[in-house]
């Protein structure tokens, strides 16, 4: 891929556009610890009928690593996304994310509507709330592992237990490296604690959550809110099976042509 990387922000932002005469725009979200290498497949396969574009978040990639933890919240990312929409004239877009990538595109919605035509997400929950106790461990034994594992043994357990292929956790790893400890400390925290359930109810845009076979704790607390979610028609459940929580890496082109199928039926 040819990455570009411009001042957003504040941050050095390293992003990928392709298809710039297509009509439509569709932005892929990496989750936490990905980087635009995650979405190779997709930017070659979407190039053709649409203008794709996707992104390093700074903490990422070859993005800016700022060490200070408090810079790493929902809030700072999504005003960074929406920098960059003003870069590239993005008036609106399909917005496909995974994990992180999914609820930043929620954040996105609630805040700038105008600016999201319809969600799709893979290994993403609309609400995770955690007690703060449990929230504060998670942080603590996320830096406790990396102090004793240090980083590289960090994203290799990291990898290995974010798939069941074995080539797919090859490619994790090597993107996971590029990523800086702050960003997955910080990330992790911020993510055990966020609704979108208010935001889906009130919109009309359409939201399709792909749930992936193996994918068992995002499914879990996907089904702890079915019901609630299932009160807006517009929101729209489909399975993928034999994938987990990254389906796109593990199953590229069968990852393609479902979401190629979900934009051409509820877009």
């Amino acid at each position: 891929m040819k990455k570009i990387m411009k001042q957003i922000n504040g941050y050095d932002i390293e992003y990928v556009e392709y298809g710039k005469e297509n009509d439509v725009t569709i932005v892929f979200a990496h989750g936490l610890g990905g980087s635009v290498e995650q979405w190779n497949e997709q930017m070659n396969y979407f190039s053709k009928e649409y203008h794709v574009v996707t992104f390093s978040l700074y903490g990422h990639g070859g993005s800016s690593k700022p060490k200070e933890y408090y810079r790493y919240t929902i809030e700072e990312y999504r005003k960074t996304i929406t920098c960059l929409f003003e870069k590239l004239e993005i008036s609106s877009c399909i917005w496909v994310g995974n994990s992180m990538g999914g609820v930043l595109g929620y954040e996105m919605l609630k805040i700038t509507p105008e600016k999201i035509e319809m969600i799709i997400t893979n290994g993403t929950t609309p609400q995770l709330i955690m007690p703060k106790v449990t929230a504060k461990l998670v942080c603590f034994f996320d830096k406790l592992l990396i102090r004793i594992m240090k980083f590289d043994g960090y994203i290799k357990f990291a990898s290995k237990n974010s798939s069941k292929k074995q080539s797919t956790q090859e490619i994790l790893y090597n993107i996971f490296k590029e990523a800086s400890p702050q960003a997955i400390i910080a990330s992790h925290l911020m993510l055990a604690n966020y609704s979108y359930i208010e935001t889906i109810n009130k919109t009309d845009v359409p939201i399709v959550l792909i749930k992936a076979t193996y994918d068992s704790e995002i499914n879990k607390y996907i089904m702890k809110i079915d019901s609630i979610l299932k009160q807006n028609e517009n929101v729209k459940f489909v399975e993928f099976e034999n994938v987990g929580h990254i389906a796109n890496l593990e199953e590229p082109m069968k990852y393609n042509y479902l979401v190629d199928e979900i934009i051409r039926k509820y877009s």
